[in-house]
């Protein structure tokens, strides 16, 4: 679905190191925000950082709500 709005990149980083980055997606039409496509660069695979995030998110209040092979989507409603 193609939603008309702002989209933004982002880096993820561990102190001044980059680690990987981030799409976020501005989506009036539908009232919310998507915090999508988190990419761990290869070199830094396997160290935590995407069990970190999901912890990170779960403490804010989204759940899971759907896994998309190896991706998981949650979501958080307000």
């Amino acid at each position: 679905m193609k939603v008309a709005g702002s989209q933004k990149t982002f880096v993820i980083c561990d102190d001044d190191t980059p680690v990987g980055m981030g799409l976020h997606h501005d989506c009036p039409e539908l009232e919310c925000y998507d915090l999508s496509q988190l990419f761990i660069d290869a070199r830094h695979q396997g160290r935590g950082y995407g069990r970190a995030a999901r912890k990170l998110y779960g403490q804010f209040g989204f759940v899971v709500t759907d896994r998309d092979g190896d991706e998981i989507i949650m979501e958080l409603t307000l």
